[in-house]
């Protein structure tokens, strides 16, 4: 178990947010998911995968860093899906500037990159979890976003068993400088400790 402690430029050239000619009362009902990454078969992909879900709705979706920020703060939505690798800019670059304007929003990082560093950086600026995209596609998507809707931390699954307890006070440390009342990662590095001595 892992550790739980716009569409982009339509044809017209106009940015568009999604309507899928719901009623505002049933919109207001979902919970409202926005997707940065700059290859439009993930973007398609996690969408699919999350309106799958009855409760999720993504309002939009941006291939690079200034179409998000114009198109995050106009569907305000109640959590961003981020990759780091962007066409014009790092997203760590687009999460701090996102967390200056809106600082209670939810942040999932959902990036290629596996090393840990990645992730310490991501918790670092604000994120709320860091899931990889091979485990995104291994089905930790959904409930990954469900563990950051739920005010929880989320590391992806891949590295629970990677981690010495060195790497894992890291990324408690990291993401404690978010949340300093709880410390999301302590039973996992305990658990990694525990594995270890036996």
């Amino acid at each position: 178990m892992p550790w739980v402690v716009e569409r982009a430029r339509p044809r017209s050239g106009r940015p568009k947010v999604r309507n899928r000619g719901m009623t505002d009362k049933a919109q207001r009902a979902k919970t409202s998911l926005f997707l940065v990454d700059d290859h439009a078969l993930v973007r398609r992909h996690l969408a699919a995968l999350l309106e799958e879900q009855p409760d999720l709705q993504v309002c939009g979706e941006a291939a690079d860093a200034p179409m998000a920020f114009e198109l995050i703060a106009r569907c305000e939505p109640d959590l961003v899906l981020l990759d780091l690798s962007l066409q014009t800019s790092d997203g760590l670059s687009l999460l701090t500037d996102l967390l200056v304007n809106r600082p209670a929003l939810l942040v999932l990082v959902v990036s290629m990159h596996e090393e840990t560093v990645y992730a310490e950086r991501a918790f670092r600026a604000g994120a709320r979890g860091y899931l990889t995209k091979a485990d995104a596609a291994a089905g930790a998507l959904v409930p990954a976003v469900r563990a950051v809707l739920a005010d929880r931390f989320y590391l992806s699954p891949g590295f629970e068993g990677r981690l010495n307890a060195g790497e894992a006070a890291t990324l408690s440390e990291a993401a404690s400088t978010i949340s300093p009342k709880a410390d999301p990662f302590t039973h996992g590095a305990d658990r990694h400790r525990s594995q270890t001595q036996s």
